[in-house]
């Protein structure tokens, strides 16, 4: 069983712009970051609370709405999307220790989250026309929040315990992640020969990729397209990872760079500029599948948007 603890949370006024605070300096540290939350606590630009939960709502433009509970996790045998790079879970431990705050939430998605009443402490609309809603709830009991899976900043998983946004899974709202490859290691005729004995592809027409049904769309430099079918059980993004960004284009060497899209349409737009060598057009991934694939997925198996919105409340460091 896994559970949520409520924690003495710091909220600012309004969301606090977590990216520029995050920035280290030329020592690889987060010192300035923590001169700065140590004068906003000293003037009271930040309230400190006592142990609370916190309850997070989003409203999109679309008139959707979600709701989660804001905690702590103990991290230990949480399921997680995939794994985190040891560089990503260096830095996110020294910033833990500068700073003396965890800034930015894990998210999470849960089979089994019930989500509490609370009082409204701070909304803010982001740039997006997303509407973010902050309640705190009183802290009683722990709240179980059954079977987990991490999906986004598991990074900061690496600290022990972790301030984690949890959303119940039905409200995943899942957007597929689009691959660009740049590569100079391989011309386009090759590079189509060798993902031809891998997926059995048919060549069709750019409306046919943007609208089709196909696993994967392949549009390359040349403005050739093709619908890609294969019968591997694998998930889409360990398939074209195994086959295509690592097999055939060396991503795992360091020979081919991959750029990631959630927008579709950009994606088409700079391969019209002939920007990459190849865009790879991914369908939005079965979240039963990657639940029960992770952690061995690649990184950007799928977008869960929008985003969690950093600084509306942050954690103190134990």
């Amino acid at each position: 069983m896994t559970t949520l603890k409520p924690f003495p949370g710091v909220r600012p006024a309004r969301p606090l712009d977590v990216h520029a605070l995050l920035v280290p300096g030329p020592d690889k540290r987060f010192t300035q970051a923590g001169k700065t939350m140590e004068s906003m606590l000293s003037d009271g630009s930040l309230t400190r609370d006592d142990d609370s939960f916190y309850v997070y709502e989003q409203r999109l433009p679309d008139g959707r709405s979600r709701s989660g509970v804001i905690g702590v996790l103990d991290t230990a045998g949480i399921r997680t999307l995939g794994t985190s790079a040891s560089k990503a879970k260096s830095e996110s431990l020294a910033a833990i220790g500068d700073i003396g705050f965890q800034l930015q939430a894990v998210t999470c998605l849960s089979k089994g989250l019930d989500v509490p009443d609370g009082e409204q402490v701070m909304e803010f609309e982001s740039h997006d026309g997303v509407i973010h809603r902050l309640s705190k709830a009183p802290s009683g009991t722990e709240i179980d929040i059954g079977d987990v899976l991490a999906v986004g900043g598991i990074q900061h998983l690496a600290s022990g315990k972790a301030m984690a946004a949890v959303f119940r899974s039905e409200d995943a709202w899942m957007a597929p992640v689009h691959r660009a490859v740049d590569t100079g290691s391989i011309s386009e005729k090759n590079a189509l020969k060798a993902i031809s004995k891998a997926m059995s592809l048919t060549e069709t027409a750019l409306d046919g990729i943007c609208g089709g049904t196909a696993r994967f769309g392949l549009v390359f430099k040349s403005g050739a397209c093709y619908a890609a079918e294969c019968e591997s059980e694998k998930p889409d993004a360990r398939l074209i990872q195994d086959a295509v960004l690592d097999g055939i284009y060396k991503s795992d060497e360091g020979k081919g760079r991959v750029s990631y899209y959630t927008d579709m349409e950009s994606m088409l737009s700079d391969m019209a500029e002939k920007k990459h060598d190849l865009a790879i057009v991914m369908r939005t991934p079965d979240l039963e599948a990657l639940w029960d694939a992770s952690p061995k997925i690649p990184k950007n198996a799928a977008a869960f948007l929008p985003e969690v919105l950093d600084g509306m409340v942050i954690r103190p460091s134990e």
